[in-house]
């Protein structure tokens, strides 16, 4: 995190992933459920909450409204992160075709 973006850091614990497929014939009144990119189960609930590996990552209720939301989308899930963590960040990926970085996006965490 900087505020001029020119200084890059690893998020140490960050894992990215995909949620792929909608799996409604499985879906009950308080779970409707996904496959990942890696084709592992996960399922969200009526409070938006999506559970994957046995954490909980806090969505929003219009992924349960709208689940289809959901697919094709990548998440980055951050762990161990602290208020002190809040601040403007970019993402910069790089590959054998070169470097994207993204626009500033803000995270607050609260307790």
């Amino acid at each position: 995190k900087t505020e001029d973006g020119n200084s890059w850091l690893t998020v140490n614990g960050a894992e990215i992933f995909g949620i792929s497929a909608i799996f409604g014939q499985y879906n009950t009144a308080q779970r409707k459920w996904f496959k990942d990119s890696d084709g592992t189960w996960c399922f969200i609930n009526p409070q938006g909450n999506l559970y994957r590996r046995g954490t909980q990552i806090q969505l929003g209720t219009q992924y349960w409204t709208n689940p289809s939301l959901l697919v094709g989308s990548s998440l980055l899930l951050l762990k161990d992160a602290k208020p002190d963590d809040s601040a403007s960040y970019r993402l910069k990926a790089s590959n054998v075709a070169g470097d994207v970085t993204s626009n500033p996006a803000t995270l607050t965490i609260s307790n």
